[in-house]
Order: C-alpha cells, then sequence, then structure tokens
C-alpha cells in the first residue's frame, strides 16, 4: 500500500470549505502527497496529484446518517493510507475503514458537535436529546479506535486523549491569504459600516437588525453587509421582509454565500468584523474562525465576551469584547469605533500583525505534516 497516498473524506461540507480543501486538502499536497478528495458536487477529475471524487449529499438529516455504509465502499475502493474524514455522520464510516482495511484514519472534529445537536431545532426536543447523546457515544468509540483525532481548537480538545489528539488552529493561510489580497485594489472609500459573512441564524440577524435600530435612534446610520446561505427557517426572505416592515432595508446588503477566498473583496469595502454570537453551550467551545480573516483584513474585531474569543481578546485589544445579549453595548463599541478612526486603525494594525506572526495556518501546517509523517512511518 502507497504508504503516500491520502484521503480527505467530507459528505456534509461544500467542497471548497476553506478548512477541507484551502487548508487540509492543498497543504497535503504541497507536502508531497497523493490526495484523494471525497466530497458533494464535485466534478470528477484527477488535477495537480489530487483526484477528485464526488459523493451525493442527502437534504435530509436522517438519510446524511444513514449514507456512511455507501460511503464508506466508495472510500475503500481508493485503497489509501491514512483517511481522514470531517463529519461526525461519518464516525461510523471510519469505524468500518478501521476496522475492514490495514489504514490510519483521522477524526477531524470541527466543533462541539454533541451540543450541535442541541441546536437542531427542526427537529423534536426527545429527539435532538437522543441525537446529543448518540454523538457523544461515537465521539467516545472514536476516541478509543482511531489514530489519531485532530481537533480545532483548545475546547474541544478536553474531551479527548491528549496522547492521539492535536490541534490544528482554523487560522488563516497566509499565503492564499496574501494570494487573493494581490487581485484586489485596497480601497480607502468604504462602502459598508459593519460586515457579517458565514452562517446566520435568526438569533443572530435579529441581533445585527437590532443593532442597526439602536444606532438609527441615536442619529448614527449604519450601513450593513451579510453574507450568508441563510439557512434558516424562513432563510433569507424572512430578513427581506423583516427589514422591510422596520423600513431599514436601505441599510442592508444581503448576499448569498460565495468562495471563501472572494470574501476579502469585501472584507476591503468594510469598516468593522462583527461576531454577535447567542451564549449557547455550543459557542461556548468553538472559535469564531472570521475573527482572524477580519484581523488579516486590518477590521477591528467587536464580538461577543464567550470564552473562545476572550482567550485573545484579552491579551491584545484589536477589538472589543461585549455581552452576547445586548444590542445597545454592541451599539456602543461600534459607533466608538466609528468616530475614532485612529482607534479603529490601530486595532487593525495590531490584528494583522498578529495574523503575520502568530495566528497563521503555516504553523499549524507543520503540526499536521508532523502527524502524517508519524502516521505513515
Amino acid at each position: 500500500m502507497n504508504k503516500k497516498r491520502v484521503c480527505i473524506l467530507t459528505s456534509v461540507h461544500f467542497n471548497n470549505d476553506n478548512r477541507v480543501y484551502y487548508k487540509e486538502v492543498l497543504s497535503l499536497r504541497n507536502l508531497g502527497y497523493e490526495v484523494v478528495y471525497i466530497a458533494p458536487d464535485l466534478q470528477e477529475r484527477i488535477e495537480n496529484c489530487i483526484q477528485y471524487i464526488n459523493v451525493d449529499k442527502p437534504t435530509q438529516f436522517v438519510k446524511r446518517l444513514l449514507n456512511f455504509y455507501k460511503i464508506f465502499k466508495l472510500a475503500k475502493k481508493q485503497k489509501c493510507y491514512v483517511y481522514h474524514f470531517q463529519d461526525p455522520e461519518l464516525i461510523p464510516t471510519g469505524l468500518l475503514l478501521k476496522w475492514f482495511t490495514r489504514s490510519k484514519v483521522i477524526y477531524d472534529v470541527h466543533e462541539d458537535y454533541p451540543s450541535d445537536m442541541l441546536t437542531k431545532y427542526y427537529l423534536k426536543s426527545w429527539e435532538r436529546l437522543f441525537f446529543y447523546y448518540l454523538v457523544r457515544f461515537f465521539e467516545y468509540l472514536s476516541d478509543k479506535c482511531f489514530d489519531a483525532i485532530v481537533v480545532a481548537d483548545n475546547f474541544v480538545y478536553k474531551n479527548f486523549n491528549p496522547e492521539k489528539t492535536i490541534i490544528l488552529y482554523n487560522f488563516p493561510s497566509l499565503r492564499l491569504m496574501k494570494e487573493v489580497e494581490e487581485q484586489f485594489e485596497k480601497k480607502n472609500n468604504k462602502e459598508y459600516d459593519i460586515i457579517f459573512p458565514g452562517a446566520l441564524s435568526k438569533f443572530v440577524t435579529e441581533m445585527i437588525i437590532d443593532i442597526v435600530k439602536e444606532a438609527n435612534s441615536r442619529g448614527y446610520i449604519l450601513k450593513c453587509l451579510l453574507i450568508s446561505p441563510f439557512d434558516f427557517n424562513g432563510g433569507k426572505q424572512w430578513v427581506l421582509d423583516k427589514i422591510k416592515e422596520l423600513s431599514i432595508e436601505a441599510q442592508f446588503t444581503l448576499m448569498d454565500r460565495i468562495p471563501p477566498y472572494e470574501v476579502p473583496r469585501y472584507l476591503k469595502l468594510s469598516k468593522i468584523g462583527l461576531i454577535p454570537l447567542p451564549n449557547t453551550l455550543k459557542l461556548r467551545a468553538n472559535i469564531p474562525t472570521k475573527m482572524f480573516e477580519y484581523m488579516f483584513n486590518e477590521l477591528p474585531v467587536v464580538t461577543a465576551n464567550l470564552p473562545p474569543s476572550e482567550q485573545f481578546l484579552e491579551k491584545d485589544s484589536f477589538g472589543y469584547l461585549v455581552d452576547p445579549n445586548s444590542s445597545s453595548e454592541y451599539t456602543d463599541r461600534i459607533i466608538e469605533l466609528l468616530t475614532d478612526e485612529n482607534k479603529a486603525h490601530q486595532m487593525g494594525a495590531l490584528g494583522r500583525q498578529l495574523i503575520e506572526e502568530k495566528y497563521n495556518w503555516e504553523n499549524e501546517e507543520v503540526k499536521m505534516n508532523t502527524l502524517y509523517e508519524k502516521l505513515c512511518k
């Protein structure tokens, strides 16, 4: 078996997911591995030492869970030495690969998945609780059976055996971000006061709307850009109806999801990076990765005072932490930054410096390479 042949596998993430594709797949290719990439909606081909293989993505949650055996058969055919999978739905696939092949298996844990089950409000309460304990059980098996666990932050790290677990923080790739930066002209005229690019929930959307309303009441007319798949109940139309009802539609620009490395084009047009997260069990254990994208693009950050962000912002003042439930406090800080351009510039410059020196994927790539070398001896 070719020890340099590895498989990155996801059945849920977008095939151009920032961490999965632009960081892990491309990094492994650059490190000299022959990479098989299995993901939804791929055009099947072999290109630049990467073999792209498509997998169907069922739309229903339960069908996604039951898709594991089909994906196991597809993955087993590739005869890879290492299988590195990304989704909790694929834990049964990983177990089958471990039991029926001689391959090494890595489980990549992006977030606190058991707690995430409790946020699936389209499920009944008993179903959420059932899946919470089911995922906890499968992650217990993962910890016992797989050759390595990769986690994206130091909070989820505590859930696994430290002897086989490493943290690969989801920091930006300097190489890719600088390549993208060269394509976009740096503009002094900013079109948007605040920006939020990412998955929106109703809580986050309503908080942003409340911030805009609060600022209006104080005489500040904020321009807000939201870039999102709007995949919550009601979606984009609910947002449009809500802002129209409040007569603030002229202050919002809504865009559908775009590829990750097109987002900087719009960050360059914005003044403040906003992350208004709710205080939930899941988000108290996951670092918001868009914080680092804001920092690279020299945007001061305004985010919820939750432990994952707090550990960075308490050390370095590249933004503000605020009460997660206070639209008034968010508005205070946003107005402060808009009226004190010197402070906003200093925070933005410090954020960029920290990314250049510490918080970048290139440092994490070294750790990933060490892991693969150890597994492939």
